[in-house]
């Protein structure tokens, strides 16, 4: 699980927004959402690691081309 000051350099890095974190019942992180603003669109998701950041951001990228 990252933290918000990575959370925030992935997405400055990839030019998006990161929003905070999303927290689950207990009050704990679950994830950190995102926005994507790149495209046409903008896109809402969350990732909990980088390498789910990379790949859900890779994704909405290419459905958007």
């Amino acid at each position: 699980m990252m933290d918000m000051e990575y959370a925030a350099y992935l997405a400055m890095k990839h030019q998006c927004r990161c929003i905070g974190p999303q927290m689950d019942g207990k009050g704990n992180i679950a994830c950190y959402l995102f926005n994507d603003s790149t495209g046409s669109f903008k896109t809402t998701f969350g990732a909990k690691t980088e390498s789910e950041f990379i790949n859900r951001l890779a994704s909405l990228r290419r459905v958007a081309a």
